[in-house]
């Protein structure tokens, strides 16, 4: 008789611990896609939202929450949802998710000039202009998630610098002079690029470090009629590293091409003799992998 006795507790214990189990999970849940999860009961989920009430009262209001917000729903029978939120994007309607680092290679056109430029021959004060260089070409990986809202992205490229002038002799109105400088930098840099905005355009804030690899100068001397074309190496005028802060923003076409601007306000003299400082505009085209 004892022994029924126990057996009728034991089951009796065993049917209020199915129950309680069965409270835990006659519910919903909701994860979203920072890890947190939300007690629920679904009440109608659509392509754009989900409509729900919190857990533990039927006089809770209804919410919604956007399907873009959401990682899965893990409903009472423990079937699972789940929300895909893929990196790809149609054309440049919308703002691309980057859950992982991505490789950059580009290539770009410079227009650069100098703070000042002297005239080689000529005794008078040269007219500047921006000097167009093809010699840039480079790579960098984008790296999500360091920082909130942000993308770094080290990297590494060559760099055409320099600037052209035009100089009108002071004493003599026949002899005048073309003149330009040609630099060619190889630039590391870092850049912290905004990742909020509703579309794909990430601007972005920096600095570069240049190092020098060549100085070339080229010069057409007018004097009495007669034209005269000289070039030369002058690496050992100027200094052998150039540092710099970088603004600019780039576009990303679907999910894969860039095109950028960015602008390079240079902070250090790099002349031995001249105090100038290298200020470079470049235009780029690249692709994400």
């Amino acid at each position: 008789m004892q022994t029924n006795k126990n057996r009728i507790r034991i089951i009796i214990l065993i049917l209020l611990l199915l129950i309680g189990i069965s409270n835990v999970y006659s519910q919903d849940m909701i994860v979203m896609r920072d890890g947190t999860s939300i007690d629920v009961i679904i009440l109608e989920v659509s392509p754009s939202e989900i409509r729900f009430r919190k857990a533990g009262s039927p006089e809770e209001p209804v919410r919604t929450a956007l399907t873009s917000d959401v990682n899965m729903i893990i409903y009472e029978n423990r079937t699972v949802e789940e929300f895909s939120h893929p990196e790809t994007n149609s054309g440049m309607g919308g703002r691309i998710e980057f859950t992982k680092p991505r490789i950059a290679a580009f290539y770009g056109v410079s227009m650069s000039k100098l703070s000042k430029f002297e005239s080689f021959f000529v005794n008078g004060t040269p007219s500047h202009s921006q000097k167009v260089g093809f010699a840039n070409l480079g790579g960098s990986i984008w790296l999500p998630n360091l920082l909130p809202h942000t993308i770094i992205e080290p990297g590494i490229r060559l760099t055409s610098k320099g600037s052209e002038a035009e100089c009108q002799d002071d004493y003599y109105d026949d002899v005048f002079e073309n003149s330009s400088q040609n630099l060619l930098y190889l630039d590391i840099f870092g850049k912290a690029r905004l990742d909020t905005l509703p579309m794909p355009v990430y601007p972005f804030v920096g600095f570069s470090t240049g190092f020098l690899l060549s100085a070339k100068w080229d010069e057409e001397y007018n004097y009495q009629g007669g034209k005269q074309t000289m070039s030369g190496d002058n690496k050992d005028s100027y200094k052998t590293m150039d540092f710099g802060l970088l603004f600019g923003v780039d576009i990303l076409i679907q999910n894969r091409v860039t095109l950028g601007y960015e602008y390079n306000l240079g902070l250090s003299d790099i002349g031995k003799e001249v105090n100038t400082k290298n200020r470079t505009s470049l235009f780029t085209i690249g692709v994400l992998f």
